[in-house]
């Protein structure tokens, strides 16, 4: 079995508290426009005025910028006045590109793995508290983060399966009480997947002093096990994740890569079986294997 990469990152895209917004600015300098889609460029602009002039805000536009970046392992590398993102996701790199095209900066991660995040000439320190990485068993990862006003949040973001509500099986982190919500985010996902793009959903919820204490000592007893250890600290978030709001999803179009239809080609040709193994939404998948023909 010979695996082929079949992507190559473009245009991405968010809908955020039931609003679809597009990455309209492109790092080359290109203006992508679309109709029914705000531009992400003047949203941000206009929430980094509101962040000069009140502080931190409480919109769920900068909350999702903050997940994107703190609940992520993309790291800074710099070379000169060239600034690129590393990450093992692809997606990562995709939404620290998009942001820092608007004004939103990952300035840099410390070894604590505390994050500095840069909004349009305002600079903010994120305290990361804990963190559970991305795991093919969760389809998620969560982030406990402190900002520079001492407030406390858990971000998350994942595999829609993992993270929606599911009155059936009962699953799910997002509060169920969002169902309007929910049921646009829901709508604009199946629009992003048809159109072939991979999606993650974003989300997050304040802790109080008294549940973040609570947290932190199993969490710290769990960290500090010898016996079960991963269990235990999955079982310490599963305590805080849940009743989440819902922030919405991201979008990052996954285009075909030169020489890849030919080679599938190819491979038919020469009655070579062709499987595509994927972990997208199963709109995404088909769209792309009708793509592959």
């Amino acid at each position: 079995l010979s695996p082929v990469c079949l992507g190559s990152l473009r245009r991405a895209a968010i809908s955020v508290n039931g609003v679809k917004m597009l990455h309209d600015l492109g790092t080359a300098g290109e203006v992508n426009t679309s109709e029914g889609f705000v531009k992400l460029s003047e949203a941000i602009t206009d929430m980094c005025v509101k962040m000069k002039e009140s502080g931190l805000p409480e919109e769920p536009l900068y909350h999702l910028a903050v997940n994107l970046l703190v609940c992520s392992e993309t790291l800074i590398t710099r070379q000169d006045a060239a600034v690129r993102y590393l990450s093992p996701s692809p997606d990562e790199v995709a939404f620290a590109e998009a942001l820092d095209v608007t004004g939103v900066h990952l300035v840099g991660r410390d070894s604590n793995n505390n994050v500095t995040i840069e909004f349009q000439g305002r600079q903010s320190i994120y305290e990361t508290l804990a963190v559970l990485e991305f795991q093919s068993k969760r389809l998620r990862m969560t982030v406990v983060s402190r900002d520079e006003e001492g407030r406390i949040f858990v971000y998350c973001k994942g595999a829609d399966a993992k993270i929606l509500p599911d009155q059936e099986s009962g699953t799910g982190i997002i509060d169920p009480k969002q169902s309007d919500l929910v049921n646009v985010t829901v709508a604009h996902m199946d629009e992003f997947a048809t159109a072939g793009s991979r999606i993650l959903v974003v989300g997050y919820r304040k802790l109080g002093p008294q549940e973040c204490s609570e947290f932190m000592r199993l969490y710290l007893n769990a960290a500090n096990a010898i016996e079960h250890r991963q269990d235990r600290i999955e079982d310490a978030f599963n305590a805080i994740e849940n009743n989440m709001r819902l922030l919405g999803c991201t979008a990052v179009e996954d285009q075909i890569q030169d020489g890849v239809v030919e080679t599938i080609k190819d491979f038919k040709k020469a009655r070579i079986k062709v499987m595509m193994l994927t972990g997208d939404k199963m709109e995404t998948a088909v769209t792309i294997g009708q793509t592959l023909a």
